[in-house]
């Protein structure tokens, strides 16, 4: 199983940014809701995902809280252990993984009155968006496209976050 390591880290955070931005309209005003996802506090200097949100924040990086990156770093570490067990990219693989992931015990996010719809969407996005990542490291490079011999071009459809944190994670 591969580590779970500093550099997952940086893009888990990250990646639990994008999921709360992506489903920032389910969210909605709920004042509640968005202080136990996100917080504008800055993160200590000397700990990893500062560092590598200092170099991707332009301004508009959602900062989540430690709940937060707590719920989505525990998928994390259920969807690795998940891909290493034998059977894992079977048709229904991603069920699977929703049963497993509906029973972990998880830090509390969100408001009482939204938790039962924001958590879910939350949880499933974040899902979603790894089993796209573990799709592409599992195909084989010649079904790519790419000549064999020609180095990859990562495609131009992933967007700029959704790239850099497929080329992190292989790190």
């Amino acid at each position: 199983m591969v580590a779970y390591d500093k550099c997952i880290d940086d893009v888990v955070y990250d990646l639990a940014g994008y999921v709360v931005h992506s489903r920032r309209n389910l969210i909605g005003s709920c004042a509640e809701c968005w202080a136990s996802l996100v917080t504008t506090e800055n993160l200590p200097e000397n700990t990893s995902p500062n560092k590598f949100l200092v170099l991707r924040d332009k301004g508009g990086l959602k900062k989540v809280t430690p709940n937060m990156f707590f719920v989505i770093s525990t998928i994390e570490t259920m969807l690795m252990k998940h891909f290493n067990e034998t059977g894992s990219y079977i048709r229904d693989s991603f069920e699977r993984v929703i049963a497993k992931a509906s029973k972990l015990t998880l830090y509390s996010i969100c408001c009482h009155a939204h938790s039962e719809i924001l958590v879910p969407s939350l949880i499933y996005e974040y899902i979603v968006i790894r089993f796209g990542f573990q799709a592409k490291w599992k195909k084989p490079f010649s079904a790519r496209g790419a000549p064999s011999g020609m180095p990859w071009n990562p495609p131009t459809l992933l967007s700029q976050s959704a790239l850099m944190a497929f080329v992190y994670l292989s790190c």
